[in-house]
Parts: structure tokens; sequence; C-alpha cells
């Protein structure tokens, strides 16, 4: 959910790129419930960079009846809550493998979000669907399983607004 996390470099000056899509921009992204101009453009980041393309791959291979199943990872473990707005790039393999990516025992992923992790990835290794309480992603429906600190929840439509201005954003090189 936070790949500027990652990738900052992204984010910078992203105000002054869409300066003219700016106001359109705070309308649709919120900086992570913030409404913090620097975390709207990490938002945004995340979106160009990472979610709208996978989105777009997503679209395609649904469009063309292949089984498809997307998610967003927008869990924090102990030690990023209240410091990152999101979870960086490459965080659900923590949840996955129940590790941690430090030596501190204590910034563990909770269990109930490894079993919600571990069995959903289990189901689709074996059976190429990730389980009960995560339908299909079609282009009618565009369901995205979402993984947060709430749980997983499966939401019709989720972040809609946000791919479809980001689909009318001019790309640049």
């Amino acid at each position: 959910s936070y790949e500027a996390g990652a990738f900052q470099a992204a984010a910078k000056d992203l105000d002054k790129k869409y300066a003219t899509q700016w106001p359109q921009i705070l309308k649709v992204y919120d900086g992570y419930g913030t409404h913090d101009p620097i975390k709207v453009q990490g938002q945004l980041a995340t979106d160009l960079v990472m979610t709208w393309n996978n989105r777009q791959t997503a679209m395609g291979a649904a469009s063309n009846g292949i089984p498809t199943y997307v998610y967003s990872f927008n869990y924090l473990r102990p030690s990023q809550q209240g410091k990152t707005p999101g979870a960086s790039h490459f965080d659900e393999v923590y949840a996955v493998f129940g590790t941690t990516p430090t030596r501190d025992t204590t910034d563990i992923v909770e269990p109930s979000m490894i079993e919600a992790m571990e069995s959903r990835w289990t189901d689709f290794a074996k059976t190429g669907a990730p389980g009960p309480g995560w339908p299909r992603f079609t282009t009618a429906t565009r369901t995205v399983g979402v993984f947060s600190n709430s749980g997983f929840k499966a939401e019709p439509g989720y972040e809609k607004a946000r791919m479809q201005l980001d689909a009318s954003l001019p790309k640049k090189p």
C-alpha cells in the first residue's frame, strides 16, 4: 500500500508535475487518511509506479477469461504503526512466511495475519484460487483482496476512483 516507501524518488514533486490535475488529485487521494500533501504524493507515486500498472495487467487477464486474483497488502507490523502510512514493497512476504525483517523478535506479524496470508497463498498454489471469501477480479467487479490490521476483506471496486484518475493523467517519460 506504500510502494513509495521503497521508491521515494518517484514521489518527489508530483504536485508540480501534475500541477494542473493537483486539485482533482487532492479530491481523490487522502494521503492515507492524513490529507498531508507529502503523503498524497507518496500515495499517488505508489499507484503510478505499481498499482495502476498491475490493475491494467489484471484487467487484461480478466477480460480474456483468465482466472485473476488481486490483493492489496496494507498491514503494518508493530514497528511500522504510527511511523509509515502503509506497508512497503515486499512486506507481505513476512506474513506469507511468518518471518520478521529485523532481529527484533517483537516486530512480528500477528499470527492471524500469517494464517490469512499463508492459507490463501497455499490454496492458490494447490488449486489456482486463493480460497473462500476471495472472489475473482473481473472487469465488472474489480474485487481486490485487502489485507489490513483489521484482517482480510474482499472489496469490489477497491480504489476505483484512484485508478480512473490515474488513467486520465498524462504519462511523461
